[in-house]
C-alpha cells in the first residue's frame, strides 16, 4: 500500500509541470509560430510550412491538456500494474516464485517511480519513504516461512532441486564447497 500511495503521489507532483515543462512549450509554441511565418512569408501561400520537426498539421501546442494526459497516463499505468500484481501472494500456499515476482515488483515498482520523476525533472520529496531495509527484512521472513511450509509438504525449494539433480548426475553442486555464496531467499535471489 505505502509504494502505491507514494506512486499515485509521485503522479500528483507531475501534473502540475515544471520549469521543464513551460520551457518545452514555449519552445514548440515558437517553433509552431515561425511554422506559420514561414507560410506567410512567401506571400503566394505556399510557403515551406516548416519549422524544425513541426509538420502545418500539427495541433496547437495544449498546455493543460498535456500535462493532464501525462498525469493521467501514470496514474492509470500505476493502477493497472498494481491491479494486476497484487494478487502475487493470495494464493495459499505461498510459492516460491510468487514471493520472487512480489519482491520484484516492490523493488523495480520503486525504481521506475523514481525514474519517472527524474526523467521530467521533478524532484523527488519521497525519495526516503521506501524502506529497502523494510523489504529485505520480509524477504528474510518470506525465505524462512517458505522452507517451513515447503518442508511441512514435503517439497523441495528451487535450490534443494538443483542440488539434488546434481547429485543424481554426480556432478559437483554450485551450492557446495563455495563459501561465498548463502542462499538467503526466493527462486533466483541468491546473494554472494
Amino acid at each position: 500500500k505505502s509504494l502505491y500511495r507514494t506512486c499515485l503521489r509521485s503522479v500528483e507532483i507531475l501534473r502540475p509541470g515544471n520549469d521543464r515543462d513551460d520551457a518545452d512549450f514555449a519552445e514548440r509554441e515558437e517553433a509552431q509560430l515561425r511554422m506559420f511565418d514561414d507560410v506567410d512569408s512567401t506571400g503566394d501561400g505556399k510557403g515551406t510550412g516548416t519549422a524544425g520537426s513541426l509538420s502545418a498539421f500539427s495541433p496547437p501546442v495544449d498546455r493543460a491538456n498535456e500535462l493532464e494526459s501525462r498525469a493521467e497516463y501514470y496514474a492509470e499505468w500505476t493502477r493497472e500494474n498494481f491491479a494486476q500484481e497484487m494478487d502475487c501472494l493470495a494464493t495459499e500456499p505461498w510459492r516460491e516464485d510468487d514471493v520472487a515476482r512480489y519482491l520484484h515488483f516492490l523493488r523495480v515498482g520503486e525504481e521506475r517511480r523514481r525514474w519517472v520523476l527524474k526523467d521530467y525533472g521533478f524532484d523527488d520529496p519521497f525519495g526516503d519513504v521506501f524502506d529497502p531495509d523494510r523489504v529485505d527484512s520480509f524477504e528474510t521472513r518470506a525465505t524462512k516461512f517458505l522452507e517451513h511450509s515447503y518442508g511441512s509438504r514435503g517439497w523441495l525449494l528451487a535450490h534443494e532441486i538443483a542440488e539434488a539433480e546434481h547429485e543424481q548426475n554426480g556432478e559437483p553442486c554450485i551450492f557446495d564447497d563455495d563459501d561465498d555464496f548463502l542462499f538467503e531467499g526466493p527462486a533466483g535471489s541468491a546473494r554472494k
